[in-house]
């Protein structure tokens, strides 16, 4: 009530006062008239200007209080700075946005509640508009009280000058933008991330505008089909690189997706400006642009040529696969059939001895086959795997050539063929390879030419030098090789589709072997045909090394002893093989007992002293690795070891050893081998005898 009455008293007194003025004003006037024209025209400029003056303050008063209406009714931040860019207070927006009071914003306390990424950019900024007297328009993250959080802000000021054109002060405001600015960023990121989805995929995006039938692509979709980056390009531009089998398939799926609206999808071969033929996988879908007057189809494209090759290869190595597991059962049983029936013949009557000798030939020759095919795949598998081990040193080429036509002679012999050999005198082709795996390769070459070489056919081997290598040459008048097998001739597994072929049988992985073995010896192997009919020749390269000076012979091996009779434990789950082998040991005047499990063996160890164990290692329950370890324990007074198994690669034997057999052979087991095994095995007990102290000798004694 006292505020009221106060703001009363003031108004009373302004009425006074200009009660007062007017009062005074009618005095000048009356006076006025009694005086001259010319003060009475002073006395008027003077209420003129008065006037205008109070007019003036009045618009003054005016445009304040229109302007802190706009400030009280912006969410901008409004602000004021001096002529040197100092906060001067009062800055009531400003404290009511960023929680400073006038002690904290004046001067340069501003800068505190900007955000500490922006802040040496916003003072840099705010300095060259100051050194120039100019505007500032900029982005920056100040401090909000109400949200707790920087929030993004648009900030703009002017200069106010003077008269004369100094500035006086800077205007400021600073619009939340923070909403907007984050969609920015946002949409930023969700397109960064397509790109890079879109470079890592390596897909390139199109639009096709079925009016008028423009096609717009990128630069991914101009180089995955072979367009200039400067070129328009249409549809139907896209179709003639189209290859022709695809191209209608391709019309009518655009076609339908245009006209039916649904996604578009097709995998089709394009042909490359560069002639190459690509695969493509074009996916696309049906949008309506704001403003346009039909739809548009929008899509990405993916060269997936290598995918493609890859799925190929896929499914014809599957192919392969099955085809190579019909071959070799047909293969084994080729074998087995005779075999099978020979032994029938044995059972079933008594042959005369002309006949039985037949008939053992007949097992005997196809137990060879059968561990020939073994023997190879092992190798195959080896080889492939990079475990194939090496016995390098000085070879002559003529030798390793006469050694591959001494095993291949039979087959080729058997067929009637002609062999014509060319090779130099000993000595002048030397190569650093295993002489073993060199004629290896070279049979092989000559096998196959006999297989694929009619009857009374013409096949030749060559060995020469020529240009720092040694070149051998197999060369027949065979079969030949279509163009379509080969350059897949050496892959595994695969044969060309000839009537000889199965006849001659075969598991299409004699010549991987060729390959893998040459180029285990730095060298290289190609083939070459003239087609179906016309033979092939097949070329080996390998390197040359200087020849060896000749070196005296060694004296020969002595031939091995007599092998004395011995008490021999056979351990083996497979009664079968246990029982076959004890009659063919006993044949040969040894002493045998069985066993078909670990646990077994060493409890008749325990009842029965003997001098060898034939062990098997993949024994039930307890493994033969498991009983050599334990025979092992019991000192230099053990059987001696030999392990017959069917586990034939170099770490089996390694482990063998590591576990304690002194000896290993792999299934099936010659029998001249095994004598010569047991004669070696009963020597080395009786110098571990010996050198313990303790008679011993293969004839033991039972316990």
């Amino acid at each position: 009530m006292s505020d009221l009455r106060s703001t009363f008293d003031v108004a009373l007194a302004v009425v006074a006062v200009l009660l007062v003025g007017v009062a005074l004003m009618a005095v000048a006037f009356a006076r006025a008239w009694r005086r001259s024209d010319a003060e009475a025209r002073r006395l008027g400029a003077i209420v003129d200007e008065m006037a205008a003056r109070r007019a003036g303050d009045t618009r003054l008063r005016d445009s304040e209080a229109r302007y802190r209406s706009l400030v009280d009714a912006s969410t901008a931040i409004v602000w004021t700075a001096d002529a040197d860019g100092r906060f001067v207070p009062p800055q009531d927006s400003w404290s009511a946005s960023t929680g400073q009071g006038p002690d904290a914003y004046a001067g340069d306390g501003w800068s505190a509640v900007i955000h500490p990424d922006d802040l040496a950019r916003i003072e840099a900024v705010w300095r060259d508009a100051l050194g120039a007297g100019a505007p500032v328009d900029t982005e920056v993250r100040i401090w909000s009280v109400a949200s707790g959080a920087y929030r993004w802000y648009s900030a703009r000021a002017v200069p106010r000058r003077n008269a004369s054109g100094a500035v006086e002060e800077w205007v400021g405001a600073c619009t939340d933008i923070h909403e907007r600015r984050l969609t920015e960023i946002q949409l930023r990121e969700s397109e960064q991330r397509a790109r890079l989805a879109l470079e890592i995929g390596r897909l390139g995006t199109w639009t096709w505008m079925p009016e008028g039938d423009a096609l717009f692509a990128d630069a991914r979709c101009r180089e995955i089909c072979g367009f200039p980056a400067d070129v328009g390009l249409q549809l139907g531009d896209l179709l003639a690189r189209t290859h022709v089998e695809d191209r209608a398939r391709v019309t009518a799926s655009l076609v339908e997706a245009r006209d039916a609206s649904r996604p578009y999808a097709e995998e089709v071969r394009v042909v490359h400006a560069d002639g190459t033929l690509r695969w493509v996988a074009a996916r696309g879908d049906v949008v309506m642009r704001a403003g346009a007057a039909a739809p548009v189809l929008v899509g990405s494209m993916m060269d997936v040529t290598e995918h493609r090759l890859a799925e190929d290869a896929l499914r014809r190595a599957d192919r392969e696969k099955d085809d190579f597991l019909a071959l070799l059962a047909h293969e084994l049983r080729n074998p087995l059939a005779p075999i099978r029936t020979a032994v029938q013949l044995l059972q079933t009557r008594s042959p005369s001895e002309e006949d039985g000798r037949r008939l053992h030939g007949v097992i005997d020759r196809q137990i060879q086959h059968l561990v020939r095919m073994v023997d190879d795949l092992l190798d195959v598998s080896r080889v492939l795997r990079g475990k194939v081990e090496l016995r390098p040193g000085p070879v002559d080429m003529t030798d390793v050539v006469a050694i591959a036509v001494e095993t291949s002679r039979p087959w080729i012999d058997a067929q009637r063929q002609e062999l014509l050999v060319q090779a130099p005198a000993r000595g002048v082709i030397t190569v650093h390879g295993d002489q073993v795996r060199l004629a290896q390769v070279i049979s092989n070459l000559l096998n196959n030419a006999s297989k694929y070489t009619e009857k009374g056919g013409l096949i030749s081997v060559t060995a020469l030098a020529h240009r720092g290598q040694a070149v051998v040459k197999v060369t027949d008048s065979g079969a030949g090789i279509p163009p379509d097998i080969l350059p897949r001739i050496f892959e595994p597994f695969v044969q060309a589709d000839r009537t000889l072929e199965r006849t001659r049988g075969g598991l299409g992985i004699g010549l991987t072997l060729v390959k893998k073995i040459v180029e285990l010896h730095a060298g290289s192997v190609g083939a070459s045909s003239r087609g179906n009919g016309l033979g092939s020749e097949f070329v080996i390269r390998l390197p040359l090394v200087a020849a060896p000076a000749p070196v005296e012979p060694e004296p020969a091996a002595p031939e091995p002893a007599v092998v004395t009779p011995a008490r021999i434990l056979v351990v083996d789950d497979n009664v079968d093989a246990a029982e076959s082998l004890a009659m063919l040991l006993r044949a040969s005047g040894h002493t045998v007992d069985l066993a078909h499990d670990g646990r077994s063996g060493l409890e008749r160890l325990d009842r029965w002293s003997a001098d060898v164990v034939i062990l098997d290692v993949g024994l039930p329950g307890m493994s033969g690795y498991e009983v050599a370890s334990q025979l092992r324990d019991r000192g230099d007074g053990a059987p001696e070891l030999i392990a017959v198994t069917g586990y034939g690669q170099a770490s089996d034997a390694q482990r063998a050893f590591a576990a304690g057999f002194r000896h290993h052979l792999v299934k099936p087991v010659d029998a001249a081998a095994l004598q010569a095994t047991i004669a070696r095995a009963l020597a080395s007990r009786a110098h571990r005898a010996d050198r313990s102290g303790r008679a011993g000798g293969p004839a033991g004694q039972r316990v």
